[in-house]
């Protein structure tokens, strides 16, 4: 019976869970800002829920992977952090911020020869002008990082 349920059916058709259940742009930047308050404090366990959640209700939105990501770095769960930080590249691709975040966590690792392309990708799309304005000096310090160690 459950390909007749409704919600079900909406997302087999496409739409976000989110959207079958009616909540607006506005009501998912509430848990958001929400989410982003528990990690900017370092509560990671209630952050992790409210950006877990928004990543199954909302999968489109980059941000949310990102976050979830930072979380999972700051726990030092690192091949989870990775995962949730390839999601993101996939959602916002030329977004130099997550293959640093990528670099760091393969970094922490040990696998410093993955890193150093991760690293190179970042800078070769914050050379284009993509991510934050110091985008380009995190990537060229990250590099640097990599050089120190070998």
């Amino acid at each position: 019976g459950l390909d007749q349920d409704p919600s079900f059916r909406a997302v087999l058709d496409g739409q976000t869970i989110a959207q079958v259940k009616g909540l607006s742009r506005t009501d998912l930047e509430v848990l958001y800002a929400y989410g982003f308050n528990f990690l900017t404090r370092g509560d990671t366990k209630r952050a992790e829920d409210v950006f877990l959640h928004l990543c199954f209700i909302d999968p489109l939105e980059a941000k949310n992977h990102y976050c979830l990501g930072v979380v999972r770095q700051m726990k030092q769960q690192w091949d989870t952090a990775i995962d949730d930080f390839a999601r993101f590249c996939a959602l916002d691709a030329t977004n130099p911020e997550g293959y640093l975040r990528i670099g760091e966590c393969l970094t922490a690792k040990g696998d410093r020869a993955q890193a150093r392309q991760v690293f190179d990708v970042a800078l070769r799309e914050a050379r284009k002008g993509n991510g934050p304005k110091n985008a380009v000096e995190q990537a060229e310090r990250a590099l640097a990082g990599l050089g120190k160690g070998e």
